[in-house]
C-alpha cells in the first residue's frame, strides 16, 4: 500500500540554527501534515535533535560557517549527502509512494523560518541516573568552545581549567563538552572529544546548570530547559533571552566583557546565578 512519506535533506549549517530553526522547521511541516513515514539526512550523531524522525540516512557533513539561516552549498560533501538523499527518495517514489521534499531557499541567517513548532529534548529518569552516577548529583555542564572559525571569540583553556576549579569549590563537579581533540582538565570530567550531540543532551539534562561562551551546546541548553550562564557580544542578549528561548529557560547573558571576560568576573556573576537558578 503507498504511503505517504515526509522527506527531509541534510542540513550544514550550524548546530544553534539547526535546533531552533531548522529542526523546529520541518517539525511544523510533519505536525501540519499526514505523514506515514518520515525519512531525514541527518549528520552523524545528531539524530536525537530529530525524535519525530522514523527512518534516517545518516551522513558526515562538516559543519558550514557560511550556512547559518537554512540550507547550504549543493558543492562539496554536503552536495555527495544531497545526491545519496535524492537517490533514496527516487527508490521510495519507485516503489510507489507520495514523497513530499521539504524544500529550502537560502536566506540571510538572522531570518527565522516560519511555522516552526520546537523540540523539547528531554531525557529519561534512568539515563539522568546514569549520568548522575558517573557525575554526581550536581555537577555542572561546561561548553568548551573550541571552534575552528572564529578562534578570537574562544577562550582559553587555561581559563576554562581555572574556571572548572573555582566551580568545583562551590560544591559542583564540572563535566566539560566540547568537540575537537579531547583535553585535560586538573578537576572534574572532561568529555572533550568524547561525545556526540545526541550525547550531550541527557548530559545537559541532568545537569545543575551550565556555562561557556556563547555556541550551539549553550543553545541546546536552552531546549533542554537547562539553566545557563553564557558569555559574548552584546548583541546576542535578546537571542538567549528571548528569540532562541522558546521554553523561557533560566539564563544569565553577561556581555560586559565581550567574549573575552576574566575568569574572575566570570565565577562572580555565576554565584548569583547559582543563588536564582538551582536548586
Amino acid at each position: 500500500m503507498p504511503r505517504n512519506v515526509l522527506c527531509i535533506p541534510p542540513y550544514p549549517g550550524e548546530l544553534g540554527w539547526e535546533i531552533v530553526n531548522y529542526v523546529p522547521y520541518v517539525n511544523g511541516i510533519r505536525r501540519a501534515g499526514s505523514f506515514d513515514l518520515v525519512l531525514a539526512s541527518v549528520r552523524n550523531g545528531r539524530e536525537r535533535l530529530y525524535p519525530f524522525v522514523s527512518n534516517f540516512m545518516l551522513t558526515n557533513v562538516a559543519e558550514d560557517m557560511n550556512v547559518s539561516g537554512n540550507s547550504g552549498p549543493a558543492g562539496g560533501a554536503h552536495g555527495r549527502a544531497l545526491e545519496e538523499y535524492r537517490i533514496r527518495v527516487t527508490k521510495i517514489r519507485n516503489r510507489g509512494n507520495f514523497c513530499r521534499l521539504v524544500k529550502l531557499a537560502r536566506v540571510k541567517d538572522r531570518v527565522l523560518l516560519p511555522g516552526r513548532k520546537h523540540v523539547c529534548y528531554k531525557a529519561t529518569e534512568k539515563e539522568i541516573g546514569v549520568c548522575h552516577s558517573k557525575y554526581g548529583s550536581r555537577y555542572a555542564v561546561i561548553s568548551v568552545r573550541t571552534r575552528r572559525f572564529g578562534r578570537g571569540k574562544n577562550w582559553s583553556i587555561d581559563n576554562f581549567d581555572r574556571l572548572g576549579r573555582r566551580i568545583s569549590e562551590l560544591g559542583f563537579v564540572p563535566v566539560y563538552v566540547g568537540s575537537g581533540k579531547r583535553i585535560k582538565f586538573s578537576r572534574g570530567i572532561s568529555l572533550v572529544g568524547k561525545t556526540t550531540v545526541s550525547d550531550v543532551i541527557p548530559i545537559l539534562c541532568g545537569s545543575s546548570f551550565a556555562v561557556g561562551g556563547s555556541t550551539g551546546t549553550l543553545h541546546l541548553a536552552s531546549m533542554c530547559k537547562t539553566p545557563h550562564f553564557v558569555w559574548g557580544n552584546k548583541r546576542l542578549i535578546r537571542r538567549y533571552r528571548k528569540d532562541w528561548n522558546p521554553f523561557d529557560t533560566k539564563v544569565r547573558f553577561m556581555h560586559e566583557h565581550n567574549w573575552r571576560p576574566p575568569v574572575k568576573s566570570v565565577v562572580v556573576a555565576l554565584k548569583r546565578f547559582i543563588d536564582g537558578a538551582v536548586l
